[in-house]
């Protein structure tokens, strides 16, 4: 519906009055952001999804995170590979124990309040640049804290071969598609995996 919506420019100034009805996730599961993804793409709706990480890397520390925007027409997550699968199908299988520290594939992760309000604070200006065009719609933006940087990926590109909004997948589909839910393949340990892809014994 939102690509044959009313888009009144005048009033909105932006995508259309269609586009003020967005998704915002600020979730640190890959199910429930694939869930979302895959709610962007049927339904044309657009999304912006957000995220933070802190670790101690081998130069020092590492702080930063992600604005990531998906809007009909653009790349989504999946066309990137911004979704880990293996991760999502764990924790979207039958009967898993969803309760797990803040943090990146169940790992306790620390929070910084002064990085959560930048990461915030950007995701919020893209919400209203959806809304009323008052920048431009970025795909990605990266943001490193210790070296004050915000930027945009340039390799956030849509994928023709997108396992969600490729032609003939999720877009624009709506209720005439189920929720995704990853291949038991993908729930495989890596190893196990790779090792299936190449016809190796497991």
């Amino acid at each position: 519906q939102a690509e044959d919506g009313i888009r009144d420019l005048v009033r909105s100034r932006g995508l259309g009055d269609v586009y003020k009805r967005q998704l915002l996730g600020c979730t640190d599961n890959e199910g429930s952001r694939l869930h979302m993804n895959a709610l962007a793409v049927q339904y044309l709706l657009p999304y912006v999804d957000c995220g933070v990480g802190i670790e101690r890397g081998a130069d020092g520390l590492i702080a930063g995170g992600q604005v990531r925007v998906v809007v009909p027409g653009g790349p989504c997550l999946e066309c990137y590979g911004g979704i880990d699968r293996w991760l999502a199908a764990r924790d979207l299988s039958a009967g898993r124990e969803q309760a797990h520290g803040y943090g990146l594939g169940g790992r306790p992760a620390p929070a910084l309040a002064l990085l959560n309000a930048a990461i915030a604070a950007e995701a919020a200006a893209s919400v209203v640049a959806i809304a009323t065009g008052l920048r431009p719609v970025w795909p990605f933006l990266a943001y490193d804290m210790v070296g004050a940087r915000l930027a945009p990926r340039e390799d956030a590109t849509r994928s023709p071969a997108c396992p969600a909004c490729a032609p003939g997948r999720r877009y624009g589909r709506g209720d005439s598609l189920p929720l995704p839910r990853p291949s038991e393949d993908d729930a495989l340990p890596l190893p196990r995996r790779v090792a299936r892809e190449v016809g190796q014994p497991e």
